[in-house]
Order: structure tokens, then C-alpha cells, then sequence
């Protein structure tokens, strides 16, 4: 086959769409007898190398132009490149796309959907243009959850039909053997925007705290938007809390390996990769009950209603004062990690492909 993708979440630093196709490929493109076309509006930053790959990128990003070229340009070049198929694992097809080139498209959420207001205005917009004509379009659609699936039949009820849930996984990184921090922490990752959350976690943190509980709190991840400062107004334990923004990957497994508990009660995911993260190293997550987490999450954690300080606070309190009950969790949590592999979804993925073909 030849594949064309649309290889900009690998143009821009690693968030999760990113590291979803980064990790699908390394996987997809070891498989023999398959040409891979990566198309990109600017220099790919983590590109993927092989006497099977041919990438087509612009040597420089202008934003007023990206729409554009994502819409001609990456048409003109399947055609010229005579695809058999073009994948897109995010969101959007080139909606010029010759019809003799079959489609693939990867939906990871709805966000735009279910939580418009915690978006940015031009994202919002983009989705809202882009994603209805997408699906439309696509002979194919991967859903990376049940949950995503659910979603889309309830909104988009005329495409089941080719819908197909393929789970995400991880991408297993070295570990440091030395803490981070030398003290008991719990662990939350991700970017501070309204959906993860993070207020209220600091807040049952501090609850946990004034109850007599004697765990840190460690925070990772890159700032977002629409969000002030996590602590502020929240002057008690400043000593106890550790915003540490975006660190490395190995910093960022390091920080997974010696938590207690990864707190994530995020309002809406398409899948949830940080619970996964965490689970591989035996840690039991304290999760929201919605969307996709208590498939990811199983009964490797305890899931919780995610405004509820009070039920995140109980489970703090219980994961740091009952250690057998820690390890069993983090037994479940271990198994359950286990579920998800890169390879397990590159064949699935591959197997989407093949069926396309006449």
C-alpha cells in the first residue's frame, strides 16, 4: 500500500496526538511491503526515518497559511504520490482529497462538543469547520475509546457504520533510579487548562492536608490557558506543593515511578494516556468517573466524581494511610497497563488500511 498521513502533530512539541502518532508509526513502518507518505505544513521535529518513508514539508510554519495548506497542497501531493490510502490522526481530512484515495480519519474526543468553553476561540472554530465535512468524508473512522465512540454516534449517528475503537497505549521511556524529590508525593500531569481540572485537585489536596495527611503534591506539565496561578489564594502548604511545568520524559517517568497515587480528575477524555503512564509502574490512580477513564483505568485506581473535593480527599487519605490497600491497587493497576500495547494497535490500525483496498 501506499500510505499518505497527515504528519502535523509531529511538527510541534510532544503532547498526546503527537505521541499517539509518533508511536503508531514507529510501529506501522516496520511492517514490510507498505510506502509511507508524511505531509506537513512545516519542518517535521520528530520525524521518522526508513527506505520506506518519503516526507513532504514546507520549509517554513506561516500560521495564515496552514488551513490552506493542509486543504490543496497536501491533496495535490496525495494524488501526485498516488496513494492507495491517506490517514489523518487528527481530526481533519483534506476535504479536496481525490475520491479515487480512500480515508482514514483518527477522533480522539469531542471536546469541541461536550466542553466548547474550555477551548481556545480559533481551535473551537477550526473544529467546528473542519471535523462535521471530515467525517463525512472519511470512509473509515478510528475512535480511540468506547467512550469517543459513544460520542460520536450520539452526535454523528449515520457514520457507526464505519466506526472502529482502537485503543491508544504507552510509550515506554527510561526511568531514573534516583528520586526526584525525596519525600511522599502525590503525582498530577498534565497542561493547566480548565479541563484537567487542576483547581480542584490543589483544593482536595488541601483538604487531605488539613485532615492530617502528610503526602506532598507534585505537579507536571506545560502552562495552558485561562488559568491563573494554581495556588493562588491558597497560601497554606505552600511548602507541600511542587509546580514544576513541562521536564523531560525521563524526569517526567521518574516522577510516575516514586508517587503514591497519579491524581487525575479531568472533566473529559478522549482516552486518558497520563493514567496509563502512571499504572505501568504499579501506581493506583485516583481518577474521574466520566468519559473514557474507568476504561483506561479499570481497577487499577479508585474513580471519583471529579468536582467533588471530598471524595478525592477520601481517597488521598486512603491510598496514604492503608498500604496493603496501596499495593494491591497498584497490582491492578500494573495488570491493567498491561491491556494496552503500540503494537496491538499498529496492526489494528494496518488492518483499517487493508480494508479500504478493493
Amino acid at each position: 500500500m501506499r500510505i499518505g498521513i497527515d504528519a502535523r502533530p509531529l511538527t510541534v512539541p510532544m503532547f498526546g496526538i503527537g505521541r499517539y502518532t509518533l508511536c503508531l508509526l514507529k510501529e506501522l513502518t516496520k511492517v514490510e511491503g507498505n510506502s509511507w507518505y508524511l505531509y506537513a505544513d512545516r519542518p517535521i521535529i520528530h520525524p521518522i526515518f526508513g527506505d520506506n518513508i518519503v516526507i513532504r514539508e514546507y520549509p517554513s510554519h506561516k500560521r495564515w497559511l496552514s488551513l490552506y495548506r493542509t486543504q490543496v497542497p497536501f491533496a495535490r501531493w496525495a494524488k501526485k504520490d498516488k496513494l492507495d490510502v491517506f490517514w489523518s490522526p487528527r481530526h481533519h481530512l483534506p476535504l479536496m482529497l481525490d475520491k479515487s484515495i480512500r480515508s482514514v480519519l483518527t477522533i480522539h474526543d469531542l471536546v469541541w462538543k461536550k466542553y466548547p468553553e474550555t477551548m481556545l476561540r480559533e481551535n473551537l472554530l477550526v473544529e467546528k469547520l473542519l471535523m462535521p465535512r471530515s467525517l463525512i468524508k472519511a470512509d473509515a473512522v478510528i475512535a480511540v475509546s468506547e467512550s469517543t465512540k459513544n460520542d460520536l454516534v450520539e452526535s454523528y449517528p449515520l457514520i457507526e457504520s464505519k466506526l472502529s475503537v482502537i485503543y491508544e497505549a504507552i510509550d515506554r521511556v527510561g526511568v531514573s533510579e534516583s528520586r526526584l524529590l525525596d519525600k511522599p508525593y502525590f503525582l498530577c500531569v498534565g497542561t493547566q487548562e480548565p479541563r484537567k481540572n487542576l483547581r480542584t485537585s490543589i483544593a482536595a489536596f488541601h483538604q487531605y492536608r488539613a485532615a492530617g495527611g502528610n503526602r506532598h503534591l507534585v505537579v507536571v506539565g506545560g502552562k495552558g490557558w485561562n488559568l491563573d496561578d494554581p495556588q493562588q489564594g491558597l497560601k497554606q502548604n505552600q511548602e507541600f506543593i511542587h509546580i514544576l511545568g513541562r521536564v523531560c520524559d525521563e524526569d517526567l517517568m521518574t516522577f510516575y515511578r516514586f508517587a503514591d497515587a497519579f491524581v487525575f480528575p479531568s472533566l473529559y477524555e478522549g482516552f486518558g494516556l497520563p493514567p496509563l503512564e502512571a499504572m505501568q509502574f504499579s501506581v493506583p490512580v485516583i481518577s474521574s468517573n466520566r468519559s473514557s477513564l474507568p476504561e483506561v483505568v479499570g481497577e487499577g485506581g479508585i474513580l471519583v466524581d471529579p468536582m467533588s473535593k471530598d471524595q478525592i480527599c477520601d481517597a488521598m487519605m486512603k491510598i496514604s494511610r492503608d498500604q496493603a490497600f496501596r499495593n494491591s491497587l497498584g497490582e491492578k493497576a500494573f495488570e491493567q497497563s498491561k491491556k494496552f500495547s503500540w503494537l496491538k494497535a499498529a496492526k489494528e490500525t494496518l488492518d483499517v488500511f487493508k480494508s479500504q483496498l478493493p
